[in-house]
């Protein structure tokens, strides 16, 4: 590292330098400079104006990192607006600790609350979360917040904007923390509100604006379940010939499976990543440039100062921790006028954090549908067709002629000579068990499955809502209201029946209170919107009952804040 002295001027220590060293680090971005030496001191209240991609996460990890030690408290509480970012906070967050021993739990809706109690009865230091279940455990007292010295909001006008700022009231009505960081792109007055009534003598401090990142290629986006994400890259390197690609990853782990993948169905693909030693990576880079490999699977420490020209496509295989990376992804293809593509694969819960990443990096992505198998192999004949005619156009030898007029004086048929022999050629190529069907996504996709219903599968619950097509529900919204809003998995949506004046939906058993409470909370009308749904004596549904599901959740002050939540 050529700028170690930069680190240890902020005041970390030799073993958190040698982290980041390890992990590509070169100098401390403006953020870390400002915000690291006031974390590392008690008292500090700040909040910090930063866009995506400035480094943030290093800049409020690192002090906790340097501060905490080996315990069963709860000491550093870090609220993320989603599940996918405090997951990703939390794999980061691990990758910079090094070898200290301070253990860290990511809390978030759809995941088992019977796991995540018994490990916080174990201890954690670290906890990072969503607004939603940080509270869940709190008042169910499985959170204890009474030894907390750091107290972080990652993205706070982000959850502002999810209509989170009840929730972010009560959970700082709890906290009594030696140091509170809100971290956020913008300052909206709402934080201002929170600062005024939380903190005591806090800061302000701004980095200054990037300018809009430079991305020529032209972006589109593919929603795909995770365990469909390398079928749909076979799918879209299959669709464009002249595919040449860095396929970028998050792990060393995920470079190696997917290129191995890639191998074994036959595509010319290599993995980049930390673990090759210098003269492998420069074997690898040689055999792409030479275009012997055709598709690159690398993380974005090993792709740092790559260059590669001519490249048709970038795939986000996953998406990055920060818009900085994005861009630098993005930015490979599409350069020195040629044009380019790049193609980021997303879960459906993985989609707010993508707007989040386009809205900072000033850029548009289109959604588009997965090939399929008719599409693929309707490219694959027009390509098959056009380099024929570019060979037919070529004069043959002699020695190729008499071996044609050879082959024709044993053929009755000519169409059958050339089908068999592309046949012979092309098997492989054309054989559709090459490619697996895609999982379908989207709940309103198997509403014939009767045992999602009450009667049937005891893991899915039926949920009654007081508001239909007459409040402009329609069911992909209905279900994107509900992921988003109660942070469950998308693909969980189960059975989801729109009608005139009320709605049903199937959710797991364990996703129940979060739907209950996500309708029930601040309804202004009085009742309940969202009850658990019963059936008549004949079986069939009615309306909804009276439900003990979504109790004391989510209580406080309202706020017209709540802009993702139901507005009936």
């Amino acid at each position: 590292m050529e700028n170690k002295e930069e680190f240890l001027s902020l005041g970390l220590s030799e073993n958190t330098i040698k982290s980041l060293e390890e992990k590509g680090f070169e100098r401390p971005t403006e953020i870390q400079r400002l915000t690291i030496p006031l974390l590392l001191k008690e008292g500090t209240e700040v909040i910090a104006q930063a866009e995506t991609g400035s480094g943030k996460t290093a800049a409020f990890s690192l002090p906790v990192i340097e501060t905490l030690s080996k315990s069963r408290n709860t000491e550093a509480l870090i609220l993320c607006p989603t599940r996918e970012l405090a997951i990703q906070v939390n794999a980061e967050f691990n990758s910079l600790k090094g070898k200290k021993d301070l253990a860290t739990l990511p809390l978030y809706g759809g995941a088992s609350i019977e796991n995540q109690i018994r490990l916080l009865k174990k201890g954690v230091n670290v906890v990072i979360g969503t607004p939603g279940r940080v509270l869940d455990h709190i008042k169910r007292g499985t959170l204890m917040l009474d030894n907390l010295k750091f107290f972080i909001l990652d993205e706070a006008d982000q959850m502002l904007d999810m209509g989170f700022i009840d929730d972010i009231k009560e959970i700082f009505s709890h906290t009594r923390a030696a140091r509170t960081l809100l971290f956020s792109a913008t300052i909206p007055e709402d934080i201002l509100s929170i600062a005024k009534e939380f903190l005591h003598e806090y800061k302000i401090i701004r980095t200054e604006k990037k300018a809009k990142a430079n991305i020529n290629a032209k972006q589109k986006y593919y929603v795909v379940s995770r365990e469909d994400k390398t079928e749909v890259l076979k799918r879209i390197a299959d669709m464009n010939p002249d595919f040449y690609a860095v396929v970028f990853v998050r792990t060393k782990a995920e470079s190696d499976e997917i290129a191995e993948e890639l191998v074994k169905q036959g595509y010319r693909a290599s993995s980049l990543n930390g673990d090759l030693t210098q003269r492998e990576r420069e074997t690898v880079l040689k055999r792409m440039r030479e275009r012997s490999i055709d598709i690159l699977v690398a993380t974005d420490v090993a792709a740092r100062g790559l260059d590669i020209n001519g490249l048709t496509h970038v795939i986000n295989y996953s998406l990055p921790e920060e818009a900085e990376t994005f861009i630098h992804r993005v930015g490979r293809t599409g350069r020195a006028g040629k044009s380019g593509e790049a193609i980021t694969l997303i879960t459906r819960g993985e989609k707010r954090r993508f707007e989040y990443i386009l809205r900072a990096t000033k850029s548009k992505a289109e959604e588009d549908s997965i090939p399929t198998l008719e599409q693929i192999m309707a490219a694959k004949r027009d390509e098959v067709v056009k380099k024929a005619r570019e060979i037919i156009k070529r004069d043959a030898a002699d020695e190729y002629k008499k071996l044609a007029l050879a082959l024709f004086d044993h053929v009755e048929n000519p169409l059958d000579a050339v089908s068999s022999l592309l046949e012979a050629m092309f098997k492989a190529e054309f054989d559709p068990s090459r490619y697996r069907k895609i999982r379908e996504e989207r709940p309103e996709g198997r509403q014939k499955d009767k045992r999602t219903k009450n009667d049937g599968d005891k893991r899915s619950i039926r949920i009654f809502i007081s508001r239909g097509r007459k409040a402009g529900l329609t069911k992909k919204a209905l279900a994107s209201l509900i992921s988003d809003g109660a942070e469950i998995e998308y693909s969980s949506i189960d059975d989801v029946q729109v009608l005139d004046d009320y709605s049903f939906v199937n959710v797991k058993k364990e996703d129940v209170e979060s739907v209950l409470a996500l309708f029930n909370r601040g309804n202004k009308k009085g009742g309940k919107v969202a009850t658990l749904a019963k059936k008549d004596k004949k079986g069939s549904e009615i309306k909804g009952s009276k439900s003990k599901g979504a109790d004391g959740r989510r209580k406080g002050k309202k706020s017209n804040a709540s802009k993702s939540r139901p507005s009936f």
